[in-house]
């Protein structure tokens, strides 16, 4: 999860990515770096960053607390 705005002076909207940990691919200098297997940002998702909440990994989803009292969930269809 990364803010867009100092999410220490102020509550930001955020950005979340996953990676996939067992698979990489080369940057542009030819270095190797984590593939992105999903982002925020491609599906207009927006919500406020969750300063010092971290998100959860659990049977394949992700679960995301939000400053509402929300949890938002993500996962491939099907699981």
């Amino acid at each position: 999860m990364i803010p867009y705005g100092d999410a220490n002076a102020q509550i930001t909207t955020g950005r979340f990515l996953c990676y996939d940990p067992e698979n990489f691919v080369a940057d542009q200098y030819g270095k190797p770096q984590l593939k992105v297997l999903w982002d925020s940002q491609q599906w207009n998702i927006t919500f406020s960053h969750p300063k010092f909440n971290v998100p959860v990994v659990s049977g394949g989803k992700i679960f995301v607390p939000t400053y509402d009292g929300r949890v938002d969930v993500y996962g491939l269809a099907g699981t």
